[in-house]
Protein backbone atom coordinates (compact mmCIF):
# COMPACT_ATOMS: atom_id res chain seq x y z
CA UNK A 1 0.00 0.00 0.00
CA UNK A 2 1.35 3.46 -0.72
CA UNK A 3 2.64 5.47 1.77
CA UNK A 4 -0.26 7.93 3.04
CA UNK A 5 -3.23 6.25 1.51
CA UNK A 6 -6.09 5.55 4.00
CA UNK A 7 -6.13 2.22 5.17
CA UNK A 8 -9.19 0.49 3.30
CA UNK A 9 -11.86 -0.97 5.79
CA UNK A 10 -12.53 -4.59 6.87
CA UNK A 11 -14.86 -6.69 5.24
CA UNK A 12 -18.13 -6.59 6.53
CA UNK A 13 -17.46 -10.94 7.47
CA UNK A 14 -14.38 -10.33 9.02
CA UNK A 15 -15.86 -7.49 11.14
CA UNK A 16 -15.66 -9.74 14.48
CA UNK A 17 -17.09 -6.82 17.37
CA UNK A 18 -15.17 -9.19 20.50
CA UNK A 19 -12.21 -11.01 21.05
CA UNK A 20 -13.02 -15.13 21.68
CA UNK A 21 -12.46 -16.35 25.22
CA UNK A 22 -9.51 -18.86 24.90
CA UNK A 23 -8.94 -20.86 28.22
CA UNK A 24 -5.45 -20.51 29.47
CA UNK A 25 -3.43 -23.85 29.43
CA UNK A 26 -1.34 -24.88 31.88
CA UNK A 27 2.69 -24.63 31.27
CA UNK A 28 2.98 -25.59 35.13
CA UNK A 29 5.48 -28.68 34.63
CA UNK A 30 8.31 -30.34 37.56
CA UNK A 31 11.38 -30.93 36.45
CA UNK A 32 12.87 -34.40 36.59
CA UNK A 33 16.41 -34.14 37.80
CA UNK A 34 18.52 -36.32 40.18
CA UNK A 35 21.62 -35.90 41.46
CA UNK A 36 24.59 -36.17 39.09
CA UNK A 37 26.41 -40.02 39.92
CA UNK A 38 28.89 -39.76 36.80
CA UNK A 39 31.52 -38.92 39.29
CA UNK A 40 31.48 -42.43 41.11
CA UNK A 41 32.77 -45.71 40.22
CA UNK A 42 30.99 -47.75 38.44
CA UNK A 43 31.16 -50.89 36.35
CA UNK A 44 34.01 -50.21 34.02
CA UNK A 45 36.60 -48.40 36.24
CA UNK A 46 40.22 -49.32 36.98
CA UNK A 47 41.19 -51.62 39.05
CA UNK A 48 44.60 -52.01 40.72
CA UNK A 49 46.97 -53.55 43.18
CA UNK A 50 47.97 -50.91 45.88
CA UNK A 51 51.48 -52.23 46.26
CA UNK A 52 52.01 -53.48 43.06
CA UNK A 53 53.25 -51.78 39.15
CA UNK A 54 50.28 -49.02 38.20
CA UNK A 55 51.04 -50.88 34.70
CA UNK A 56 49.47 -54.39 35.85
CA UNK A 57 45.26 -53.00 36.16
CA UNK A 58 41.72 -54.75 35.26
CA UNK A 59 38.47 -53.27 34.81
CA UNK A 60 35.54 -53.34 37.63
CA UNK A 61 32.88 -55.78 36.50
CA UNK A 62 29.71 -54.82 38.95
CA UNK A 63 28.89 -53.93 41.92
CA UNK A 64 26.98 -56.04 44.17
CA UNK A 65 25.26 -55.78 47.60
CA UNK A 66 24.36 -58.36 50.28
CA UNK A 67 21.95 -57.02 52.50
CA UNK A 68 21.92 -57.18 56.17
CA UNK A 69 19.73 -57.18 58.49
CA UNK A 70 21.03 -54.17 59.97
CA UNK A 71 23.91 -53.33 57.82
CA UNK A 72 24.26 -53.64 53.71
CA UNK A 73 27.60 -54.71 52.44
CA UNK A 74 28.98 -53.64 48.78
CA UNK A 75 31.02 -56.15 46.54
CA UNK A 76 33.15 -55.90 43.38
CA UNK A 77 33.30 -58.70 40.79
CA UNK A 78 35.79 -59.31 38.62
CA UNK A 79 38.37 -61.62 36.59
CA UNK A 80 40.25 -63.53 39.35
CA UNK A 81 43.77 -62.97 37.67
CA UNK A 82 43.35 -59.06 37.97
CA UNK A 83 43.27 -59.60 42.08
CA UNK A 84 45.61 -62.71 42.09
CA UNK A 85 48.38 -62.64 44.77
CA UNK A 86 47.41 -59.16 46.49
CA UNK A 87 45.44 -58.36 49.22
CA UNK A 88 44.91 -54.69 48.78
CA UNK A 89 43.52 -52.86 45.88
CA UNK A 90 42.54 -49.25 44.57
CA UNK A 91 39.38 -48.82 42.71
CA UNK A 92 39.76 -45.54 40.81
CA UNK A 93 37.07 -43.90 38.46
CA UNK A 94 38.00 -43.04 35.00
CA UNK A 95 37.29 -39.45 34.85
CA UNK A 96 37.93 -37.82 38.26
CA UNK A 97 40.84 -39.94 39.16
CA UNK A 98 39.03 -40.47 42.66
CA UNK A 99 40.13 -43.94 44.06
CA UNK A 100 38.65 -45.91 46.52
CA UNK A 101 40.05 -49.04 48.96
CA UNK A 102 38.84 -52.50 48.19
CA UNK A 103 39.87 -55.93 49.98
CA UNK A 104 40.13 -59.35 48.27
CA UNK A 105 37.44 -61.95 49.73
CA UNK A 106 39.54 -65.34 49.60
CA UNK A 107 37.63 -67.86 47.57
CA UNK A 108 36.58 -70.53 50.04
CA UNK A 109 36.75 -73.68 47.40
CA UNK A 110 39.76 -72.23 45.65
CA UNK A 111 41.47 -75.58 43.26
CA UNK A 112 44.25 -74.63 42.28
CA UNK A 113 43.74 -77.38 39.41
CA UNK A 114 40.71 -75.41 38.13
CA UNK A 115 41.92 -72.41 36.54
CA UNK A 116 38.33 -70.94 35.74
CA UNK A 117 37.04 -71.22 39.23
CA UNK A 118 40.36 -68.72 40.23
CA UNK A 119 38.95 -66.46 37.85
CA UNK A 120 36.36 -65.10 40.34
CA UNK A 121 37.86 -62.30 42.00
CA UNK A 122 35.68 -60.53 44.25
CA UNK A 123 36.41 -57.83 46.22
CA UNK A 124 34.80 -56.17 49.81
CA UNK A 125 34.51 -52.07 49.37
CA UNK A 126 35.03 -50.43 52.49
CA UNK A 127 32.16 -49.09 54.21
CA UNK A 128 33.88 -45.79 54.61
CA UNK A 129 33.70 -45.15 50.41
CA UNK A 130 30.18 -46.07 49.87
CA UNK A 131 29.17 -42.28 48.94
CA UNK A 132 32.12 -42.50 46.06
CA UNK A 133 30.14 -45.99 44.42
CA UNK A 134 27.19 -45.60 42.30
CA UNK A 135 26.15 -49.15 42.89
CA UNK A 136 22.66 -48.88 40.88
CA UNK A 137 21.68 -50.36 37.62
CA UNK A 138 18.74 -49.16 35.57
CA UNK A 139 16.97 -51.49 33.41
CA UNK A 140 18.50 -54.49 34.23
CA UNK A 141 16.98 -57.71 33.13
CA UNK A 142 19.28 -60.58 34.39
CA UNK A 143 16.65 -63.18 33.27
CA UNK A 144 15.03 -61.33 30.25
CA UNK A 145 15.27 -64.22 27.72
CA UNK A 146 14.09 -66.59 29.78
CA UNK A 147 10.55 -68.42 28.68
CA UNK A 148 8.23 -66.48 31.37
CA UNK A 149 10.40 -63.38 31.18
CA UNK A 150 8.35 -60.40 32.75
CA UNK A 151 7.44 -57.40 30.43
CA UNK A 152 8.29 -55.24 33.54
CA UNK A 153 10.83 -54.98 35.64
CA UNK A 154 10.23 -56.46 39.01
CA UNK A 155 12.18 -59.18 40.17
CA UNK A 156 15.29 -58.64 37.39
CA UNK A 157 17.88 -58.73 39.33
CA UNK A 158 18.57 -62.20 41.04
CA UNK A 159 19.71 -65.15 39.44
CA UNK A 160 16.97 -67.95 40.26
CA UNK A 161 19.19 -71.02 40.64
CA UNK A 162 16.15 -73.41 41.47
CA UNK A 163 15.11 -72.92 37.78
CA UNK A 164 15.05 -75.82 36.20
CA UNK A 165 15.92 -74.05 32.53
CA UNK A 166 19.80 -73.06 33.28
CA UNK A 167 19.78 -69.23 31.78
CA UNK A 168 22.21 -70.12 29.27
CA UNK A 169 20.12 -72.36 27.17
CA UNK A 170 17.48 -69.49 26.69
CA UNK A 171 20.35 -67.15 25.73
CA UNK A 172 21.37 -69.94 23.78
CA UNK A 173 17.84 -69.79 21.76
CA UNK A 174 17.50 -66.05 21.40
CA UNK A 175 21.07 -66.59 19.33
CA UNK A 176 19.87 -69.14 16.92
CA UNK A 177 16.74 -67.27 16.49
CA UNK A 178 19.00 -64.30 15.28
CA UNK A 179 22.59 -62.82 16.05
CA UNK A 180 23.49 -61.49 19.50
CA UNK A 181 25.35 -58.79 20.20
CA UNK A 182 26.99 -58.24 23.27
CA UNK A 183 28.78 -55.63 24.73
CA UNK A 184 31.67 -54.71 27.22
CA UNK A 185 32.82 -51.58 28.70
CA UNK A 186 36.41 -51.75 29.96
CA UNK A 187 38.93 -49.72 31.65
CA UNK A 188 41.48 -49.79 28.68
CA UNK A 189 39.35 -49.59 25.73
CA UNK A 190 36.49 -48.54 26.53
CA UNK A 191 32.42 -49.46 25.24
CA UNK A 192 33.43 -52.01 22.54
CA UNK A 193 30.68 -54.67 20.69
CA UNK A 194 30.98 -58.35 19.66
CA UNK A 195 28.83 -61.19 18.45
CA UNK A 196 28.09 -63.95 20.93
CA UNK A 197 29.27 -66.76 19.27
CA UNK A 198 28.37 -70.20 21.11
CA UNK A 199 29.64 -71.20 24.67
CA UNK A 200 30.86 -74.48 26.25
CA UNK A 201 30.57 -76.35 29.81
CA UNK A 202 33.93 -77.04 30.72
CA UNK A 203 34.15 -78.65 34.22
CA UNK A 204 32.31 -80.62 36.99
CA UNK A 205 30.87 -80.10 40.41
CA UNK A 206 34.30 -80.06 43.00
CA UNK A 207 34.43 -80.97 46.50
CA UNK A 208 35.48 -78.17 49.14
CA UNK A 209 39.19 -79.11 50.48
CA UNK A 210 37.89 -78.89 53.45
CA UNK A 211 35.54 -82.24 53.71
CA UNK A 212 36.23 -85.32 51.57
CA UNK A 213 32.47 -85.79 51.82
CA UNK A 214 30.11 -86.28 48.60
CA UNK A 215 27.12 -84.23 48.46
CA UNK A 216 25.16 -87.17 49.33
CA UNK A 217 27.31 -88.11 52.71
CA UNK A 218 27.66 -86.10 55.51
CA UNK A 219 30.03 -86.71 58.87
CA UNK A 220 28.90 -87.28 62.72
CA UNK A 221 30.66 -83.55 63.25
CA UNK A 222 28.51 -81.94 60.19
CA UNK A 223 26.58 -79.00 61.35
CA UNK A 224 23.72 -78.90 58.61
CA UNK A 225 21.51 -76.15 61.06
CA UNK A 226 24.27 -73.25 60.79
CA UNK A 227 24.33 -71.70 57.85
CA UNK A 228 27.88 -70.11 58.47
CA UNK A 229 29.40 -73.81 58.84
CA UNK A 230 31.53 -75.63 56.06
CA UNK A 231 29.52 -78.64 55.27
CA UNK A 232 26.20 -76.55 55.16
CA UNK A 233 28.40 -74.16 52.52
CA UNK A 234 29.23 -77.15 50.48
CA UNK A 235 25.71 -78.90 50.15
CA UNK A 236 24.13 -75.44 49.06
CA UNK A 237 27.18 -75.06 46.94
CA UNK A 238 26.87 -78.67 45.40
CA UNK A 239 22.74 -78.29 44.94
CA UNK A 240 22.90 -75.33 42.99
CA UNK A 241 25.54 -76.65 40.53
CA UNK A 242 23.89 -80.04 39.82
CA UNK A 243 23.38 -80.63 37.03
CA UNK A 244 26.42 -78.78 35.88
CA UNK A 245 24.98 -75.96 33.75
CA UNK A 246 25.34 -72.75 35.58
CA UNK A 247 28.89 -72.77 35.13
CA UNK A 248 29.87 -71.87 31.68
CA UNK A 249 31.66 -70.19 29.50
CA UNK A 250 30.63 -67.78 26.54
CA UNK A 251 33.16 -66.58 23.28
CA UNK A 252 32.52 -63.20 21.73
CA UNK A 253 33.71 -62.88 17.62
CA UNK A 254 34.81 -59.49 17.21
CA UNK A 255 33.38 -57.72 14.35
CA UNK A 256 35.87 -55.62 12.81
CA UNK A 257 37.69 -54.63 15.50
CA UNK A 258 38.96 -56.01 19.12
CA UNK A 259 36.13 -56.82 21.80
CA UNK A 260 39.16 -56.35 23.85
CA UNK A 261 42.75 -55.38 25.01
CA UNK A 262 44.71 -55.73 27.89
CA UNK A 263 43.07 -53.98 30.90
CA UNK A 264 39.69 -54.96 30.07
CA UNK A 265 40.29 -58.01 32.05
CA UNK A 266 37.04 -57.98 34.40
CA UNK A 267 35.08 -55.94 32.22
CA UNK A 268 31.28 -57.11 32.57
CA UNK A 269 29.88 -58.53 29.45
CA UNK A 270 26.37 -57.70 28.67
CA UNK A 271 23.44 -58.23 25.96
CA UNK A 272 20.92 -55.42 25.63
CA UNK A 273 17.47 -55.55 24.07
CA UNK A 274 16.35 -51.67 23.51
CA UNK A 275 16.87 -50.00 26.70
CA UNK A 276 17.33 -53.50 28.55
CA UNK A 277 20.74 -54.60 29.24
CA UNK A 278 21.39 -58.15 30.27
CA UNK A 279 24.10 -59.12 32.12
CA UNK A 280 25.86 -62.29 30.57
CA UNK A 281 29.26 -62.48 32.73
CA UNK A 282 32.69 -61.41 33.21
CA UNK A 283 35.41 -61.12 30.38
CA UNK A 284 38.87 -62.89 31.31
CA UNK A 285 40.88 -62.73 28.67
CA UNK A 286 41.71 -64.06 24.67
CA UNK A 287 41.37 -68.45 24.54
CA UNK A 288 44.40 -69.42 22.63
CA UNK A 289 42.65 -72.23 20.41
CA UNK A 290 40.43 -69.12 18.49
CA UNK A 291 41.81 -65.94 16.53
CA UNK A 292 39.78 -62.88 17.18
CA UNK A 293 38.01 -64.11 19.83
CA UNK A 294 37.20 -62.93 23.44
CA UNK A 295 35.63 -65.14 26.81
CA UNK A 296 33.72 -64.64 29.32
CA UNK A 297 32.97 -66.42 32.72
CA UNK A 298 29.00 -66.62 33.23
CA UNK A 299 28.18 -64.39 35.77
CA UNK A 300 26.25 -67.51 37.73
CA UNK A 301 30.03 -68.81 38.78
CA UNK A 302 30.56 -65.53 40.87
CA UNK A 303 27.05 -65.86 42.69
CA UNK A 304 27.77 -69.70 43.22
CA UNK A 305 31.58 -69.15 44.73
CA UNK A 306 29.69 -66.12 46.47
CA UNK A 307 27.33 -68.15 48.19
CA UNK A 308 30.27 -70.39 49.03
CA UNK A 309 31.57 -67.85 51.27
CA UNK A 310 28.37 -67.58 52.87
CA UNK A 311 27.85 -64.55 50.78
CA UNK A 312 24.22 -63.63 49.15
CA UNK A 313 25.07 -61.00 46.55
CA UNK A 314 22.87 -58.72 44.21
CA UNK A 315 22.22 -56.44 41.70
CA UNK A 316 21.10 -52.55 43.12
CA UNK A 317 18.24 -51.66 40.91
CA UNK A 318 18.26 -47.66 40.55
CA UNK A 319 14.90 -46.37 41.38
CA UNK A 320 13.84 -44.22 38.43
Amino acid sequence: MPLGEDVPKLPRWLQIPYVPRVERSNTLYTPETCEPTFDRIRSGDMITDKHGSLDNYGSLGAILVERGEFKDEYYAITAGHVVAGGIDFEITQRITKKSINATVVPLRNGNPKDTLSAEVGILKLDSDDLAHIAPGVRRFHVSFYGDDSPTGFDNNIEVDFADARPRILSIERAQRRSSLFVFKDGASDGLTMGKLNGHRWTFSPRRNQHSAATADETSENDDLSDPDSDEYLRQEYLSLIQPETHRWVGFVEWTGCPFSVPGDSGALVYASDGAVKIPLGIHIGAPSAYEETSMFLSLESYLIEARLMGLHLGFVEEEV
